[in-house]
């Protein structure tokens, strides 16, 4: 998992999703339309704003971005800082555990 902050929080990103990571603030973002791009490895990335995304309100540019698959297409998410990543193990509760637990 790689965590990320963005609009005061932190977000957990999938890793079989992230391709790669790099500092959006030293790229130049541009507009095709209204759809902010940037030019990264000599491809056109669409920009998406993760607290905008998430309903959030946003804040000042984002300093980082993470280039993910999303809907079928490579895009950069802004985010405000990468944190570091995580390994997540998912393990069973027992079932004398669930059932105290009322599930």
């Amino acid at each position: 998992m790689l965590v990320v902050r963005s609009a005061g929080q932190q977000w957990g990103l999938p890793m079989e999703f992230v391709e790669e990571t790099f500092d959006l603030s030293a790229h130049r973002v541009h507009r095709v339309g209204t759809t902010p791009t940037v030019v990264f490895r000599g491809r056109v990335l669409e920009v998406v704003e993760l607290d905008e995304a998430l309903g959030m309100a946003g804040g000042d540019a984002s300093a980082a971005a993470v280039i993910a698959w999303a809907g079928g297409r490579r895009r950069a998410f802004g985010v405000d800082e990468l944190v570091g990543q995580m390994e997540v193990d998912r393990t069973e509760l027992p079932p004398t555990l669930l059932e105290r637990l009322g599930v």
